[in-house]
This record gives C-alpha cells, sequence and structure tokens, in this order.
C-alpha cells in the first residue's frame, strides 16, 4: 500500500476527535483545515484550542445544553450518536463525501474493534500521544522506513502475516531490522502502529 496520493478538493481527510489528546498531537492534522467532527465528551477541552467545530456527535447530553455551549461556533451540525458515537461519526464522514479520516483516541482493543465493526469503507488513521495507528483492510502494507524504528501489528487470531525487513520484539512488536523498504502481509484486515516523532 503506497502512501502517496494527491489529495483532491474537499477529499483531505476529516478530523474525528473522539478525545481531547495534547493540543500538539491535533494541530498538525489541522493543517487543510478537514472537516472537524467532536463527541460530546472532548467538547469543552476542543473549546479551549479555539478551532473551528463543525460537527458535535451527541450521544447523553441535552441537545439545548450543547446549543448554548457552541453558539461561538455558529454555523455547525449537532448530530444525534444513535449508533454510538464511533459507528455514527464514521457514517456521518462517509456520507459528507470524504475517503479518509484521522481520529484521535486511545487505541484500545475497543475502539479497534468498534472502527472494524463500522465498516465505514474509509482510510482510517489514529493517532494518540506519540503513534500513529493505520487501518489496512488490504491486509497488506509496505513502508520505507528507518533501521531501528518500532511497530505494533494487531491482527485477527488464526491469520497468519508474513514480513520482510522487521524482527520480532515479542508480543505484537517489531523492529526495522536496516533501514528500507518493509512489508507486512496478512490474510486479513490489520492494525499498524507505528512510533511518529514530536515537530
Amino acid at each position: 500500500m503506497s502512501s502517496h496520493h494527491f489529495v483532491r478538493e474537499g477529499q483531505e481527510p476529516a478530523l474525528f476527535l473522539l478525545e481531547a489528546a495534547e493540543f500538539s498531537v491535533v494541530e498538525p492534522l489541522l493543517e487543510w483545515a478537514p472537516l472537524v467532527v467532536v463527541s460530546e465528551t472532548a467538547v469543552e477541552r476542543v473549546l479551549i484550542w479555539g478551532i473551528k467545530i463543525d460537527v458535535v456527535l451527541q450521544e447523553k447530553r441535552d441537545q439545548s445544553d450543547l446549543e448554548d455551549l457552541l453558539q461561538i461556533q455558529y454555523p455547525l451540525t449537532i448530530t444525534p450518536a444513535r449508533n454510538g458515537i464511533v459507528n455514527s461519526g464514521l457514517n456521518f464522514i462517509r456520507e459528507s463525501g470524504h475517503a479518509a479520516v484521522n481520529i484521535v483516541g486511545v487505541p484500545t482493543d475497543g475502539l479497534l474493534q468498534s472502527i472494524e465493526d463500522a465498516r465505514a469503507q474509509l482510510q482510517i488513521n489514529i493517532f494518540w500521544a506519540q503513534q500513529k495507528w493505520s487501518y489496512v483492510t488490504s491486509g497488506v502494507y509496505e513502508k520505507w522506513l528507518e533501521s531501528g524504528q518500532s511497530l505494533e501489528i494487531r491482527q485477527k487470531s488464526g491469520f497468519d502475516i508474513s514480513v520482510q525487513g522487521l524482527e520480532h520484539t515479542g508480543q505484537n512488536g517489531w523492529k526495522v531490522v536496516q533501514t528500507g523498504l518493509i512489508t507486512v502481509k496478512s490474510g486479513a484486515a490489520m492494525w499498524i502502529g507505528q512510533q511518529i516523532s514530536e515537530g
């Protein structure tokens, strides 16, 4: 899977803020002025950042409470998350014409499973702390990486993976043997986690 692609106007990845991370994690993802979708639990923290919010997903909070809180942000959309925050957010993003989404949230097994279950047909990356997780639906991941870089691979049980250019460091951990193109192949979709440097 090549990471090289041309971004058509309106096709930059949407930004889905499930949780409010450090702003330093989020700031680079705002570069192309994406559609910004925020869960109701993250909204107060995101407001402090002073960025434009486009959509808030309402699950348990009263709509009028959210409307009062977000007056300064209008125009924006408050949409009920009838199928849960993750599912509703991904569906909204897909239906708004986006092909990709950057999610900010803790990459727990529960979140990864929710994203898989949503089957949203989006290119999906998750950012948290200094990690970027990519959902590789094709089961093939290729990337040019520096020697010594660490990766985590999470896959469905019962599927073998084959790797080139990596050595196993225990459980889900792998390390790049030498600078160059690494390849990971699986018989099913998988998650690849990679450390990203600050700044």
